[in-house]
């Protein structure tokens, strides 16, 4: 008996899968089609849920899709499918995409078993799937499912219409991989394509595709969305773009981001699309949309030969407009070398201006495609004509390291210290991208090492901004001045020390650079590096002679820098090393009150411990005390009161502490001011006391609670004749 059995089991994987297709209850069959034909050809995995609602959709009835027939438990599509499929949990991808089980076919060999001649030979050769036959199925399945869908969108329905998403974003697909667009289906898409129809607007709110990478958005108006033709245009839909024309619609139509269904298509490459528009009137020149018109939308996407049928019908070949200025431009920013090419034959003005890249050349630079800027060199295009983002191609191509466009650039003469543009010169730009060999290059055609300009001043400062340890060598050895003023930093060893790079820091200090130097955003660096917690560079400087109590710049002082971004331990070692705990200046006045205002408990308690003045005056806050009543830093206030903070000092902008915990409503610490002594009937600041400081800032929710009218207090008789209000 068992001799038999064994005799009987399967001996290949053909085998196997025929057996297993062929145990699948009669009952269960037409819906295990259905589950694997969508997994064969879906466009991406789908969930258990989706799955489960694949089953109830037949395409031969109407209504197709059958919400009674939804797998109750998505889970049961495993019974039904036996071991042919599996299910992985996938990771949560936004609002609209938590994270799902997954169904799959359990192995490649599944697909390809299901999808060759051989399982016709076997008793499973129902389950056989022919690739044009599943996408025409599961085209009609995801528009009729979509077209039942007549009911406004809300999140409601999409949450319990879990295919809703795939077939807006899948059908058109699914209809072109049919080869030829079957009539019966794209006369199906109709109904979905009309305005008129509500299963318009759900498709476009469930998947725009003018912004495939949006969400759905229930809130997107009829008024919003295009044409219907734009759509049929822009997906490339040929049979449905013709019935579209048949019916009359606007061959002209504006809208969509592309602006017209003609730039839509060209920027596809839909070639018998653009024919038949063209065909049917469409304006070849019409201005508008991301590309400004057709012919830079066809020549940046490189579709050669609708680029050929535009300039056929009359296309201008130097029509300004969009973001590249003009279809060479275009082109040449995408490195389209035939139609760069083609454009040229057919007389594109290859120094034209304007656009992003501001010209041809300076575009192909930027991108480093070195046969057209070649190409575009040869027809004369102007090596150093100024515009556009970088100013002009050697610096476009200086800030992109490619060094051979660069060589060839100046081979043609390009100037190699010419001005202008975000990055000032090509040297600049080359070394705030860190391209060492550029940067040899250019110096060694007489790039001045010490040009100024830009937003770091010079090439030294942005090189050592961005940490470029090799290329600030190199400008060094090439005589760049070490201790240059300008730009935001005011010099590159204050840019370095902000950016943390402690080699580059070494370096300069061993060039030479003062470690002392003012200027720029942090007055020093070390106050820069203070500010932005770089502990080690910190040491390094302050090894190298640092004065820590340096005054200037944005912070004033580098303790002041530390404590006001909380960085405990730069506060410790910079103490340590003799820091001023009670140095003026700056926004706060000083260290305890910018580290109280901000909240910075550790800080706080080190500078109290290292001597920190807790009622010194002066600064926005007027003291410390003030300074974390308005933030609402409870802790803070109950570690300066404990360190002495007198509670009825007077400040700046609140009069006094009292006021400020009143302005700011913050409950617990007025009460804690109360119990420390403050003068609740204390005159002066904005608000005059703090009664009208909280009933003017509307917080009064909490202090209604303790209303009290004050004819005698312990702190003293109140002088006003409406009642006042404590706790």
């Amino acid at each position: 008996m068992l001799r038999k059995s064994l005799t009987t089991l399967p001996q290949t994987l053909d085998q196997t899968y025929d057996r297993i297709l062929s145990a699948i209850r009669e009952e269960d069959c037409e819906y295990a089609m259905r589950i694997l034909q969508w997994l064969t050809f879906s466009a991406r995995p789908l969930s258990v849920e989706e799955i489960a609602e694949v089953v109830a959709i037949d395409v031969g009835r109407e209504p197709a899709f059958d919400r009674d027939e939804v797998l109750e438990d998505p889970l049961e599509a495993l019974n039904i499918c036996s071991s042919l499929v599996t299910i992985t949990m996938n990771k949560a991808e936004g609002r609209w995409k938590p994270a799902q089980q997954i169904i799959s076919l359990a192995h490649y060999s599944v697909q390809e078993y299901l999808v060759s001649d051989r399982i016709r030979q076997g008793q499973a050769k129902r389950y056989n799937m022919q690739e044009v036959e599943c996408h025409n199925a599961i085209a009609k399945g995801s528009l009729k499912y979509l077209t039942q869908l007549q009911k406004p969108l809300s999140k409601e329905v999409l949450e319990r219409s879990a295919l809703a998403r795939y077939s807006s974003e899948f059908w058109s697909s699914h209809l072109r991989k049919t080869g030829d667009e079957i009539e019966q289906v794209s006369r199906l898409a109709m109904s979905l394509m009309a305005m008129k129809e509500p299963a318009y607007l759900t498709w476009i709110q469930l998947y725009d595709p003018d912004h495939p990478r949006d969400e759905p958005d229930v809130g997107k108006s009829l008024y919003s969305v295009p044409m219907p033709l734009y759509y049929a245009a822009n997906l490339g839909l040929g049979t449905i773009t013709r019935l579209l024309l048949e019916q009359g619609a606007d061959v002209n139509a504006q809208g969509g981001v592309y602006g017209n269904a003609l730039q839509a298509a060209s920027a596809g490459g839909h070639e018998q699309v653009v024919k038949m528009l063209l065909d049917k009137g469409a304006d070849v020149n019409a201005q508008g949309g991301e590309y400004g018109n057709a012919l830079q939308a066809a020549s940046a996407g490189g579709h050669e030969q609708v680029v050929k049928m535009l300039l056929d019908k009359g296309a201008n070949v130097n029509a300004q407009g969009g973001e590249y200025g003009n279809a060479l431009q275009a082109a040449s920013a995408k490195g389209q070398e035939q139609v760069v090419k083609t454009l040229l034959d057919n007389g594109a003005d290859v120094n034209a201006q304007g656009g992003f890249y501001g010209n041809a050349l300076q575009a192909a630079s930027a991108r480093g495609y070195e046969q057209v800027v070649k190409m575009l060199l040869d027809k004369g295009a102007d090596v150093n004509a100024q515009d556009g983002e970088y100013g002009n191609a050697l610096r476009a191509a200086s800030y992109g390291g490619h060094e051979q466009v660069v060589k060839m650039l100046l081979d043609k003469g390009a100037d190699v210290n010419a001005q202008g543009g975000f990055y000032s010169n090509a040297l600049y730009a080359a070394s705030y991208g860190g391209h060492k060999q550029a940067v040899k290059m250019l110096l060694n055609k007489g790039a001045d090492v010490n040009a100024q300009g830009g937003e770091y001043g010079n090439a030294l400062q942005a090189a050592s901004d961005e940490g470029h340890e090799q290329v600030v060598k190199t400008l060094l050895d090439k005589g760049a001045d070490v201790n240059a003023q300008g730009g935001e930093y005011g010099n590159a060893l204050q840019a370095a020390s902000a950016e943390g790079h402690e080699q580059v820091v070494k370096t300069l200090l061993d060039k030479g650079a003062d470690v002392n130097a003012q200027g720029g955003e942090y007055g020093n660096a070390l106050q820069a590096a203070s500010a932005e917690g770089h502990e080690q560079v910190v040491k390094t400087l302050l090894n190298n002679g640092a004065d820590v109590n340096a005054q200037g710049g944005e912070y004033s002082n580098a303790l002041y820098a530390a404590s006001a971004r909380g960085h405990d331990q730069l506060v410790k070692m910079l103490l340590d090393k003799g820091a001023d705990v009670n140095a003026q200046g700056g926004e706060y006045g000083n260290a305890l009150q910018a580290a109280s205002a901000r909240g910075h408990e550790q800080v706080v308690k080190i500078l109290l411990d290292k001597g920190a003045d807790v009622n010194a005056q002066g600064g926005f806050y007027g003291n410390a005390l003030q300074a974390a009543l308005v933030e609402g830093h409870e802790q803070v206030v109950k570690m300066l009161l404990d360190n002495g903070a007198d509670v009825n000092a007077q400040g700046e902008e609140y009069g006094n502490a009292l006021q400020a915990a009143s302005a700011g409503g913050h409950e617990q610490v007025v009460k804690m001011l109360l119990d420390k002594g403050a003068d609740v009937n204390a005159q002066g600041g904005e608000y005059g006391n703090a009664l009208q400081a909280e009933m003017s800032t509307s917080k009064s929710s909490w202090l209604d609670s303790y209303r009290l009218q004050i004819t005698d207090h312990s702190l003293g008789r109140a002088t006003v004749h409406e009642p006042l209000y404590c706790l």
